[in-house]
């Protein structure tokens, strides 16, 4: 299995393309720090107590939220590396010198896993940071105050990444398929969900899931103090996750097993 994550990284690291969106996903974080200090501005001048959104423990409600969004920097990454592999037929090339279908998909879900783990890391240090930063007082114990929520923002990511090897293992160009993968978010995925099915279907829809659910905006907490503030996943939330994260990467084996490379 480590042999196939390396012949992965050795197809990414010299892409210049992952360079650049690496930077921008960095940068984005960066950003959320400077926006929940202008959130906390904005709670100063609400009435009542006041809401540290970037102190502990609240920083992994605000701060990993945020952080779902730019998940999709990461997914039109994985869009433009599957895809590319169609377009300059790397995979079939790879299948002559040897491999198997089924080495090519294990590749895809080991370099997936490897990027949502180093994205969760990531977040999860530029949180403590941030909550050291604007914490006004802190003890080692508040750290590590509603780390659950770190599980639910991987399974996220992992979704997310999941469900981008799908589209672009569907599509096989990466135009068409970030089109598709855009516009699946949204607004195809809101129209099922409300036009169709009238809401019904909210907790079970992969974008609702992945976006509302699995960690809840936090919007209360910041304009009440007493509201109830979100402490761990649900276990509805990370059941529907799970079960995405195992649908994408199942169909887009069975793609690339039926295909004709």
């Amino acid at each position: 299995m480590m042999k196939l994550l390396n012949i992965e990284l050795k197809k990414l690291l010299p892409y210049r393309a992952f360079k650049i969106m690496l930077l921008i996903f960095v940068i984005s974080l960066a950003g959320t720090v400077i926006v929940g200090k202008q959130l906390n501005k904005v709670s100063d001048m609400i009435p009542g107590e006041q809401v540290n959104t970037l102190g502990f423990p609240n920083v992994w409600n605000f701060y990993l939220y945020t952080c779902l969004f730019f998940n999709i920097i990461l997914a039109l990454l994985v869009i433009f590396v599957v895809s590319n592999e169609y377009t300059y037929r790397t995979i079939r090339q790879n299948i002559i010198d040897g491999m198997t279908r089924n080495d090519i998909v294990t590749g895809k879900i080991l370099l997936i896993f490897l990027l949502s783990v180093l994205s969760t890391l990531t977040v999860y240090i530029t949180g403590i940071i941030a909550g050291m930063m604007y914490s006004s007082s802190w003890e080692f114990a508040d750290i590590f105050e509603r780390n659950s929520l770190l599980f639910g923002y991987f399974l996220q990511t992992l979704c997310i990444l999941a469900m981008a090897y799908l589209f672009a293992t569907i599509f096989k160009r990466s135009g068409i398929a970030t089109i598709a993968f855009i516009l699946f978010i949204f607004p195809i995925d809101v129209l099922i969900n409300q036009a169709i099915f009238k809401g019904d279907i909210n907790d079970y829809m992969p974008v609702s899931n992945m976006f509302r659910k699995i960690i809840e905006a936090p919007y209360n907490a910041l304009l009440r103090s007493d509201a109830a503030v979100q402490t761990e996943p649900g276990i509805l939330s990370i059941c529907v996750t799970v079960f995405y994260i195992l649908f994408f990467f199942g169909a887009g084996w069975y793609i690339t097993k039926k295909r004709d490379l």
